[in-house]
């Protein structure tokens, strides 16, 4: 049912052909609404008007049709033989189809419907387009992903493969005259940058089943507080350099996260890259505060440290893939660690958070509901 807004000359004509329209369509009557201008600012699809009625509010109809664009707001135009010469340009611009009077009810069915495809379709074109410059935009920002992708990862891959290959080098040449010591240090540098590579790779596969929506959520039963103290001894073992972090279990957590269903995989990538973040952009031999806390409803891990912290103009864009600080100077990193975080916090239907002020460190908390097993 549309809604036709009626501006004709005759105070008869106006009832007859409400009363002709109301069978189909909801007729509005300025004289039941508004009076003027106003009348024509109503809600509708379209306008029926007189003659007389345009040459007096052609203005009015034509902000009216530029206020919709690139919407038509169509007018039919209800005019007299002798009249039709007289429509000048300036009135032609302000509507779309006339009619002769006197009007054939079929006649002026047709032109209705016509104009109101006609409006359909502006619209159904309007909606397309709009749809279009979204995927426009879309693909920029794939575009720009694919090219910090590629700067990435020949950065990120290239130094330490570069570091490996000259550590192997040097022992291969002169493996026999270096001291047992030396030798050692050597073979602990290059294990450090595999796994440096192994996390890097992980990383971007783990990105690259966000970016298809394949990163799944499988939950299972298991002991959170336990869970992450092995986390944490995995942690401080595999740091290159020395950390040490403090496990705190917040009142009633031994008991109350002794069974929780969660997904462990994706707790472990949420958490690892927080701790191994707070490790890395901390001062050496800083500690690491990591804390359990619960209630009825809720779990929260919070991470926090006293490292570097984050400046104010890049935290809107922390969990935007491939984004890092602009105070990380010539610490590693690929920007891939808290885009993760922050889908594997969403896919457990959680929230992260985050204070951080330069130079005094900053805090990370992710808040997890309990789930049922059913």
């Amino acid at each position: 049912m549309a809604r036709i807004l009626l501006l004709l000359d005759s105070s008869g004509d106006q009832r007859l052909l409400a009363e002709f329209l109301g069978r189909r369509h909801e007729v509005i009557q300025p004289d039941e609404h508004l009076n003027g201008p106003q009348a024509i600012l109503t809600d509708s699809d379209m306008a029926i008007a007189g003659w007389l009625t345009l040459q007096r509010v052609w203005p009015d109809l034509k902000a009216k049709r530029q206020s919709v664009l690139p919407v038509l707001w169509p007018v039919l135009l209800v005019v007299s033989a002798d009249c039709i010469g007289q429509v000048d340009q300036q009135l032609w611009d302000c509507i779309d189809e006339l009619i002769v009077t006197p009007i054939r009810q079929a006649e002026l069915e047709t032109r209705i419907g016509v104009l109101l495809r006609s409006q359909q379709l502006s619209l159904e074109l309007t909606t397309a387009n709009q749809r279009l410059r979204e995927r426009n935009i879309q693909l920029e920002e794939l575009n720009r992903l694919k090219s910090q992708f590629v700067s990435m990862v020949s950065h990120e891959f290239r130094n330490p493969l570069g570091v490996a290959s000259g550590y192997i080098q040097l022992l291969q040449s002169r493996g026999g005259q270096l001291e047992e010591p030396q030798q050692q240090d050597y073979l602990k540098r290059i294990q450090d940058t595999l796994k440096r590579l192994t996390t890097l790779v992980n990383d971007v596969l783990i990105i690259g089943r966000v970016g298809v929506g394949k990163l799944s959520y499988a939950p299972a039963t298991f002991d959170l507080v336990a869970f992450c103290r092995r986390l944490v001894g995995e942690i401080q073992f595999s740091s290159p350099a020395p950390c040490a972090v403090d496990l705190q279990i917040g009142p009633q957590c031994e008991a109350a996260l002794h069974q929780v269903y969660m997904d462990e995989n994706l707790l472990r990538h949420s958490l690892s890259n927080l701790l191994t973040n707070a490790i890395k952009y901390s001062p050496g031999g800083a500690p690491v505060t990591f804390r359990l806390e619960c209630d009825a409803q809720q779990v929260k891990l919070q991470v926090q440290d006293h490292g570097i912290g984050i400046p104010d103009s890049d935290q809107p864009h922390l969990f935007e893939p491939f984004r890092r600080a602009s105070n990380v100077s010539d610490i590693s990193g690929t920007g891939l660690g808290l885009a993760i975080v922050k889908q594997c916090v969403e896919l457990h239907d959680g929230v992260i958070q985050f204070e951080s002020q330069i130079n005094q460190g900053s805090t990370f908390i992710i808040t997890l509901p309990y789930r049922d097993t059913a």
